[in-house]
């Protein structure tokens, strides 16, 4: 479900979205990095969507854990 999302999202702004699929990017630029860092926590976040009340617990603390692995890499 996350690749599909990734492939469905339209161009905003300066941002131009991936037109390969996540598991399908071999090497990653420093350009690509921070684009995927701008997508990455709202594909995250919709990809939860059909899943079932007991997946809740394990989505959320990824989304946690993506927010915090995020920031990071922003203020470093």
């Amino acid at each position: 479900m996350f690749n599909a999302i990734l492939l469905s999202l339209p161009a905003y702004h300066d941002l131009t979205p991936e037109y390969i699929s996540y598991e399908d990017i071999v090497q990653w630029t420093g350009k690509a990095i921070n684009e995927m860092n701008q997508y990455l926590l709202g594909v995250l976040t919709q990809s939860q969507g059909g899943s079932s009340p007991a997946q809740h617990p394990i989505f959320n603390c990824a989304i946690e854990c993506t927010r915090a692995l995020l920031e990071f890499n922003i203020s470093a």
